[in-house]
């Protein structure tokens, strides 16, 4: 009888360590997932989208790159991959060459960042990097890389389901891929439109400019010089 008491006792024990081992990983996978835009990025991202104060906001990101010494290799390499897709994001907003080579550039940082640490956060900025540089190279490029893009993507999604900025990358790569590439519009649209129910704004101005709802998007920033992004 003792013995048998023993053993419920380990049974309960090993019971409850599965349990608790359980909750603690799917809690670390929910808490990968990010409801800003560019994390600490986010309240530059929100000024640029709605007053387009660009000169300001290039110093800022400059400032924080000097800030960089003393930062782990992999914080540096993930910050520096995000203030480089920022770059790329406002350069290709206003028309500017220079979008190429800060993708390039974040990509490099991305994949130094994923081999020292493969989480949905390193996933993510490598499928975003490889996603926006096939608008500027060849189509080479995109049918060689197309694949590990997504696979980057997936990984990310799997990682981090709620994750805004990796949802959006999934919604905007549906509405526009070819079919033969996995494209589908209606998809596409579907994700987006349930990315704006969590109402940030910059997510919002931005896929209600990508679906042209542009009257919508001026309800969110009505002094954005950005308020066609289509035209752009």
């Amino acid at each position: 009888m003792r013995k048998h008491n023993i053993n419920l006792v380990r049974f309960k024990y090993i019971l409850s360590f599965i349990i608790i081992f359980v909750l603690m990983a799917t809690i670390g996978v929910q808490a990968e997932s990010d409801y800003r835009y560019r994390r600490d990025l986010d309240a530059l991202a929100r000024e640029f989208y709605s007053t387009g104060n660009i000169e300001k906001i290039k110093a800022e990101l400059d400032l924080r790159e000097e800030k960089m010494s003393g930062k782990t290799d992999l914080d540096y390499n993930i910050e520096m991959a995000e203030l480089e897709l920022f770059r790329a994001e406002i350069a290709e907003i206003l028309g500017n060459d220079q979008a190429e080579n800060h993708l390039e550039n974040a990509l490099e940082f991305a994949e130094k960042a994923v081999e020292l640490e493969d989480d949905a956060l390193t996933n993510r900025l490598i499928a975003e990097s490889y996603i926006h540089l096939f608008n500027y190279k060849s189509a080479f490029f995109a049918i060689r890389n197309g694949n590990r893009a997504l696979g980057y993507l997936e990984r990310a999604l799997e990682l981090a389901p709620d994750d805004l900025l990796a949802k959006f990358l999934e919604g905007n790569y549906l509405l526009n891929a070819p079919s033969i590439g996995g494209g589908d519009p209606d998809k596409g649209r579907e994700v987006l439109l349930e990315i704006t129910e969590e109402e940030h704004p910059v997510f919002n101005f931005i896929i209600y400019n990508i679906l042209e709802k542009e009257a919508k998007a001026a309800e969110i920033y009505p002094d954005s010089p950005w308020l066609d992004l289509n035209s752009q």
